[in-house]
């Protein structure tokens, strides 16, 4: 757990405001400025957010606020103080009544870039439960609906999370994914593998948009946690 508060600014939480009480960790997807991105919880301590890419990051420990703000320090000097800074909000995540342990992709907002924020954040429920060992779940942050098929589960994912899927059957040779997209000419297919995991993993499968103009080969990153033993 990260222990490296700085920075006290307390405070109160409005009345009635919904209070929750969260694990998390974070990564991040694609390109962008992941530096010097803060949170504060209820009781006004600051965290700087450090956010994996391929690995799981720190843990992080909030309570306060459903709405779980990210910000960043700006300067913006005043007549009787040249040195002061302000908040500027980049991001934020409404994290949901009985949720205790999640995991947080950011991502470049490109659905609403006239919102001001720098991020999406996605949440992804990481009880053992939703999202147990040797299970896999796919990330689709390509901006299009995409049909594909995992192990022996053929269906749609559109952005965000999918449910878990099993990959314990496929420990020998690998898990087969595949997913196609629509295009004027027809279906076409943008990426297809069999993807080898290790016992006790659990793995996000980021799926992110082509590198080149006019390409139809998406990017794909594994996420994966090992899994300790109980």
């Amino acid at each position: 757990m990260v222990s490296a508060w700085s920075g006290l600014s307390l405070v109160a939480q409005p009345v009635g405001e919904p209070s929750r009480s969260i694990e998390f960790w974070a990564y991040r997807v694609g390109t962008g400025n992941w530096s010097d991105i803060k949170f504060e919880n209820g009781e006004g301590e600051v965290a700087t957010l450090q956010l994996g890419k391929t690995v799981k990051g720190p843990i992080y420990e909030y309570r306060g606020p459903s709405q779980l703000k990210f910000f960043r320090n700006i300067s913006a000097p005043t007549a009787t103080d040249p040195h002061n800074l302000t908040r500027r909000t980049i991001a934020q995540a409404v994290i949901p009544s009985g949720l205790e342990n999640g995991i947080l992709i950011f991502t470049a907002n490109r659905t609403d870039p006239e919102s001001g924020r720098e991020f999406q954040v996605y949440l992804v429920n990481a009880d053992p439960e939703k999202f147990p060992a040797n299970s896999l779940r796919v990330f689709n942050a390509t901006g299009v609906r995409l049909a594909g098929k995992v192990g022996r589960e053929s269906l749609f994912f559109e952005s965000g999370a999918s449910e878990a899927f099993d990959f314990s059957p496929f420990l020998e040779k690998g898990i087969p994914v595949a997913f196609l997209v629509e295009t004027r000419q027809g279906p076409r297919f943008v990426y297809e593998k069999h993807l080898p995991y290790r016992e006790n993993r659990r793995v996000i499968l980021l799926l992110e948009p082509p590198r080149r103009r006019g390409s139809y080969k998406i990017r794909a990153t594994n996420l994966i946690e090992a899994v300790e033993d109980d």
